[in-house]
Order: structure tokens, then sequence, then C-alpha cells
């Protein structure tokens, strides 16, 4: 019989990474009945900690065990720009949803693998600006910056498997919430494969 190791259920439970195996887990919470946690400080802090910290163990693939409606971009690009950075290859898994901030941080990774059941969704992001009215065409044009961003991130990876796609067409097919199965987000580019 296998020994219980109780560090790996420590690690596992408090701090989403299973490190022999190379495994980070990344899903949020429901602090009240109408309200789910995406990706935000707390959370980034953990899984760029968390894959510094496997990336400075050895360069062997890690994976990413995915499930969360999204969240924040500056929290969600500095989890990019981490995975970017590793020398360690990154393969996504996506479970249950996938969406919004969650389908960028995907982008970053080497290999995109869904799940059956993913639920995959693509938006424009929201900016949510609230503040003195002065303000608003500042806030209105460094939301413009960061949404040309975000397609081109999603435009350099589908152009490899839909040579059909512009950045013009990544534009309109964002403008609204724009949801896919795991089967049509690895159709149209956006991940690899269903596993």
């Amino acid at each position: 019989m296998k020994k219980f190791d109780t560090d790996a259920y420590r690690w596992f439970h408090e701090f989403n990474c299973l490190i022999k195996e190379r495994k980070v887990y990344f899903g949020s919470y429901q602090p009240t009945e109408d309200w789910e946690t995406g990706v935000d400080c707390s959370s980034a802090e953990i899984i760029i900690k968390n894959l510094m910290y496997l990336d400075s163990v050895n360069s062997n693939p890690i994976e990413i065990h995915f499930n969360s409606p999204g969240g924040d971009w500056w929290h969600g690009m500095a989890i990019y720009d981490c995975i970017k950075s590793l020398k360690s290859k990154t393969i996504f898994y996506g479970y249950g949803i996938v969406r919004s901030m969650g389908t960028i941080i995907c982008q970053a990774c080497t290999k995109r693998y869904l799940r059956p059941n993913c639920d995959f969704m693509i938006h424009a992001g929201e900016d949510g600006f609230m503040g003195h009215s002065i303000n608003y065409i500042k806030n209105a044009e460094w939301s413009k910056r960061i949404n040309r961003r975000m397609y081109e991130i999603y435009y350099d990876r589908v152009i490899k498997k839909d040579k059909t796609m512009t950045k013009k067409k990544m534009e309109e097919m964002c403008r609204f919430d724009y949801f896919m199965t795991s089967k049509e987000a690895v159709n149209q580019g956006f991940a690899d494969k269903v596993v």
C-alpha cells in the first residue's frame, strides 16, 4: 500500500500545486451566492509563485489545470507574462469554464487542451470604470489599447490554424460574449485538442 504523503496533500490543498507531478491548479471560489471570483491579485500571486518555483527546479513541462470564469486583466496579464517567461513548456487543461481572462492565459501556454464539457468564452474587456467624468475619455482610450492587445494575443495563435482570420474578424468575434464548446474552440484555433 502506498504511503500517504501529508506534505503533498497540504501543498495541493493549500497552495494548489502538486510539486512532484509538476501540476498547478487554478480555480475560483464563490464568497456570495451571486458572485464568483476569478483571476485577482491573490490568485495571480499563488499561481505565479508556483510556476516560478517549478520552473526553478527543472525545465520539464508544467501542467496548468484551469477552471475559472475569468477575472482581472492586469493580474491575468501578470500570469500570462510569467508563463511566457518560463524555461519549461506549459500544458493548459481547461475544465468546466474557461472564460474571458482565462482564454487569454490559455494562449500563453505551449499546448492548449480542453476537456470535453469545457465552456469557452471570449469577449471584449469590461473596464467597469467609475470615477470623475473628466477621466472617462482617458479610460476609454486605455480600454481600447487593452482590447487591441487582447485581439493580437488571440490572433497570433488562431492564425496558425485558421489562415482566413483577420484582426478585424477577431474584433468582431469579441464584440459580444462569444461562447464555444471545447470542440468549437479547437476548430477555430483557440485551443489545440479536446482530451
